[in-house]
Parts: structure tokens; sequence; C-alpha cells
């Protein structure tokens, strides 16, 4: 459905004074019943929110499970799109080339077993990180092309995108982790390559200074799992635990958040 005359008589109906008002085109459908969030501001700040329904009387039950669906679709998209996306940006150069390193290493110089083991845990690391990077590029693309047009969301969609949004937390939670986990390992690979001649060749300049980044992030990296630990044990979940887990955790957040809304919310009133 297209946004009508009808939808902007209702929207006009409750601005006040000196507001101008915005119709979102991204709308629900409930019950055979389609639902908008218009928002309102005044001198350029917002002033206010209400739903609109071309449909004549719609229940408040109806309007209930439309705000919790809009709230999810607004504010689960934007999270993608702000986090989602930022992280799928980050370069992967300093992993991928110290993965080479790591390869050549292995295959040119002569390690202790100890050694071997130290290099071969890193490189697993590596390889699993950017394994979850390509997984995360394909859930973004996968999720911009399933999104970018789309005006009406069913309870279905809006499945997929509470999907998407706890598959990224299991892809940054657990990129995290493994990065934190690899500290000790770049900590001794740093030293080997002051140690070892050949291993010191083989580095580069950039190599070096990877390495370095690297096994000086412990801080930055603990601070990170803690801000994306959301519930408990997530250390110990499949990603299919991980993903469930989180779903309920948002969707508990945002049943909180819901009950302040139902009070803000201009029209209907459903507190």
């Amino acid at each position: 459905m297209v946004i009508n005359a009808e939808l902007h008589k209702q929207a006009k109906k409750h601005k006040k004074l000196f507001e101008t008002y915005d119709i979102n085109e991204k709308y629900v459908h409930v019950d055979g019943k389609d639902f908008y969030m218009v928002f309102y501001r005044k001198f350029n700040k917002h002033s206010g929110f209400g739903m609109l329904s071309s449909y004549p009387n719609p229940t408040i039950e109806e309007y209930n499970v439309a705000l919790e669906m809009l709230v999810i679709l607004f504010n689960n998209t934007q999270s993608i799109k702000n986090n989602a996306f930022h992280r799928v940006g980050i370069t992967m150069d300093p992993l991928e080339k110290t993965k080479s390193f790591i390869e050549k290493v292995t295959k040119e110089v002569s390690l202790s077993e100890n050694e071997k083991d130290i290099y071969n845990h890193c490189h697993n690391g590596i390889v699993k990180i950017i394994e979850l990077q390509e997984q995360l590029k394909t859930i973004t693309e996968d999720f911009e092309m399933n999104t970018r047009a789309k005006k009406c969301f069913t309870v279905s969609d809006l499945d997929m995108v509470q999907d998407v949004l706890a598959e990224f937390d299991y892809i940054q939670y657990t990129q995290s982790q493994l990065l934190y986990q690899l500290i000790d390992d770049y900590k001794f690979i740093k030293e080997h390559i002051n140690q070892d001649t050949m291993v010191r060749t083989i580095a580069t300049t950039k190599v070096k200074k990877y390495i370095d980044q690297l096994s000086d992030s412990k801080e930055k990296l603990r601070t990170e799992i803690e801000s994306v630990s959301h519930v408990e044990n997530m250390e110990n979940m499949t990603m299919e635990e991980h993903i469930d887990a989180v779903k309920k955790y948002y969707l508990t957040i945002q049943n909180e958040g819901n009950k302040s809304l139902r009070k803000e919310i201009r029209y209907p009133k459903l507190d």
C-alpha cells in the first residue's frame, strides 16, 4: 500500500502548532491491516510520534502488535546498518598478511614442536576470523538485497531481520574472542622475530607492525568482549545457541522500552 490521502489526513489530525510530520514509507502488516509510523518535528527537533492505519478501526491489540513489529523494524535495521555494515568494512589486510607470514615461516624455517604448535594455533585462529568476516559480508549483502526496496514487512520478514542482527552479534563476539585468545601467540611470535634471524628476514616491516599492534590489544579486546556479552556462558555456546539467546535478550530489552513508548505515543492511546 502506498502512503495515501487517508494516512495524511490522520497524521494532520494529530499535528500540533508549528509541527511538521513524516510518515515512514516502511510499514508492517498485521492480520490483513497495514500500520505506519508517523514522526512529528517542531523547529527541527523530534516532538512526538504516532501510528497510522488506512484500515478502519483497528483494535488496540492490533496496534500493540504493530508497535512491537515497527520497533523491531526500525531499531534492528538501524543497528544492522550502523554496526554490521561498519564492521564488514573493516580491513582484513593485517590478518591476511600475518597469515601469509606464518605460512611462509612454517614452510621455510626449522621450528621446534612447541613453536610449530604456536604458529599453527595462531594461523588457525586467523583463518577462522577471516572466514567469519566473509560470513558477515554475505549476510549484510543478502540483508541489503532483501530490504533495500522493501516497504511492507510481515512477521516472517522481521524474523529475518532479527536473525541477521543476532548472527552479526555472534560473528562480532566470536571474532573478538578469537583475537583475544591469540594475544599470547602474537607476543611469542613478536619475540621469535627478534630472536631468530631467518624469521626476522621473512617478517616485513608491515607484518612486524601488525603483530606488535595485535599483541598489545588486550585491554581493547577485553572491553569489546564485555560490551557484547549479553548473557551468561556465551563463550561455550554454539552459533545456534548464541543466536537464540541474543534474540531473546534483544526482545526483553525491547519489551521494556516499549512500556515507555506506549506512554509517549500520540495516537492511539495504548497505556
